[in-house]
């Protein structure tokens, strides 16, 4: 049985990557970018460095990314602001059926501490995490594994006694090269057949997790 779980933060326990792909996309077509909401969902998880060079291939300019970063982070805290951080289903029953179980959880985002301290001041769930682990702590972002590796050697565990639960195929990718096994939870990118050999479970949401453990 697994004795820690790593959960990605956007997608996974907080509902945001859909107005991350909504603020993106809208704001790189009003910028006369001939994007693809599908483009966007491509770069979801990925750190800002890779980021960055995502979009310089993806438009040919180093200008894109820095500008559409700047606009879903104001436009996402004040959605935050007016109606609350929306978390995922059955986020707080997870999050407390693992604790029961003595299973460590650890947190592995893309966001920075900066982002990540207005979440937690909107959502009370920092205290469930005995690791947090963000794209500030790393050199190299997803889907680079760094920043699973650095997670499980703050947890004190073999990669062979850890989960990671993700929702893109950056996260998912870079938790492989880690040699971690992976739950996948989709959210905003739809896998296809050939990106499968990246999942080890596959789950329709947070509710069966405990299939896993029992």
């Amino acid at each position: 049985m697994f004795k820690a779980v790593i959960f990605d933060l956007d997608g996974v326990l907080i509902d945001t990557e859909k107005l991350n792909v909504k603020y993106k996309y809208s704001k790189a077509r009003e910028l006369g970018y001939k994007v693809t909401k599908n483009d966007i969902r491509k770069s979801l998880g990925l750190g800002k460095k890779e980021a960055i060079e995502y979009y310089i291939n993806l438009v040919g300019d180093d200008t894109l990314f820095p500008i559409l970063s700047k606009y879903r982070r104001a436009k996402t805290k004040e959605y935050i602001l007016k109606y609350g951080l929306p978390l995922k289903e059955h986020v707080i029953e997870t999050l407390n059926y693992l604790k029961s179980k003595g299973i460590k959880i650890a947190l592995a985002t893309s966001s920075s501490y900066d982002l990540l301290d207005f979440y937690f001041v909107k959502a009370d769930i920092k205290h469930y995490f005995d690791v947090i682990v963000s794209n500030d702590d790393v050199s190299a972002g997803k889907p680079n594994p760094e920043i699973f590796l650095k997670a499980a050697e703050r947890l004190e565990l073999s990669v062979d006694d850890i989960l990671v639960v993700e929702d893109s195929y950056n996260g998912l990718k870079a938790a492989k090269r880690a040699k971690l096994k992976t739950l996948f939870i989709q959210d905003q990118w739809i896998m296809t057949r050939k990106d499968e050999i990246y999942a080890d479970y596959k789950f329709k949401s947070l509710k069966y997790i405990d299939t896993l453990f029992d």
